[in-house]
């Protein structure tokens, strides 16, 4: 037998693994998939190498957009893409600021 300890975890996250294991009840209950879940990023995490953890991306007030991350912006035009390569938001292929990479209606394709 496993013993079992209490952890705490955000509210929200805890309400979308029960959402999830409701849903899908012919899987593992909701500790058994949390456990999973834990083992996995253990296993992911000590297989990790110091070397390999990014350190790139583009810090925007607050946020930290690491590097390979996707961003969209709309207008009643459409949609236009850019992408977080280096420690650069790059749109069209140019490095842009999130200011210019809201574009003008003009600007979108």
């Amino acid at each position: 037998m496993k013993d079992i300890a209490t952890l705490a975890i955000p509210a929200h996250t805890l309400c979308r693994l029960l959402q999830y294991a409701n849903a899908h009840q012919t899987e593992p209950c909701a500790g058994e998939l949390a456990a999973i879940a834990i083992e996995e990023w253990l296993a992911r995490a000590e297989g990790v190498s110091a070397t390999r953890i990014r350190r790139h991306g583009y810090q925007w007030k607050t946020v930290f957009l690491p590097e390979g991350t996707q961003l969209r912006a709309w207008n009643r035009i459409g949609f236009a893409y850019a992408e977080v390569i280096g420690d650069h938001i790059v749109h069209l292929g140019v490095a842009v600021s999130p200011h210019e990479f809201m574009p003008l209606q003009r600007d979108f394709p």
